[in-house]
């Protein structure tokens, strides 16, 4: 559907969108990037691939 945003960009993009971003919050600055993270291997090429490009882009920080 045209008018639906990708699953998986959206998720991407939250590590950082949920702690402020685009605002550069306490909350972003204390827990991006994080040290723990958790995944299925069958989502690590859709969710994890994606949200290592959009911390990159956004972040220039590998979540």
């Amino acid at each position: 559907d045209k008018d639906v945003l990708d699953t998986w960009f959206s998720s991407a993009l939250w590590p950082f969108s949920t702690l402020g971003w685009p605002e550069n919050t306490e909350d972003l600055k204390y827990f991006y990037p994080t040290s723990t993270f958790v995944t299925g291997p069958d989502i690590i090429f859709f969710w994890v691939a994606r949200m290592i490009f959009s911390g990159l882009y956004n972040m220039e920080e590998i979540p």
